[in-house]
């Protein structure tokens, strides 16, 4: 960890964790990606346009996912609606934020 770096640059921890939180066990082969995303990421609208960037990729995926899974589903004769709502909080997941 570059520890100068992360104190010159207040966001590059937050894209880490953020990153980190998405991808999970996937974290570790894209590490110096990350690393070097994070780096250029200086202002807070960098921060938070590539937040928004990488949450459009992984809603993008899941919709896509969903689309898939219904059409095999419906292949099988099953046809199946999927809606989505709010989700209660966790008070046990791991939080990318402190509030």
């Amino acid at each position: 960890m570059d520890l100068n770096n992360m104190m010159g640059n207040q966001y590059a921890h937050g894209i880490k964790k953020f990153t980190w939180e998405i991808l999970k066990e996937r974290y570790a082969a894209q590490e110096q990606a990350v690393e070097r995303i994070s780096r250029a990421i200086m202002t807070a609208r960098d921060y938070e346009e590539v937040a928004k960037l990488f949450l459009a990729v992984y809603e993008s995926g899941y919709f896509e996912a969903v689309q898939q899974h219904k059409e095999i589903l419906k292949s099988h004769g099953l046809e199946v609606n999927v809606t989505h709502g709010e989700v209660p909080p966790n008070p046990n997941a791991a939080k990318i934020f402190k509030s």
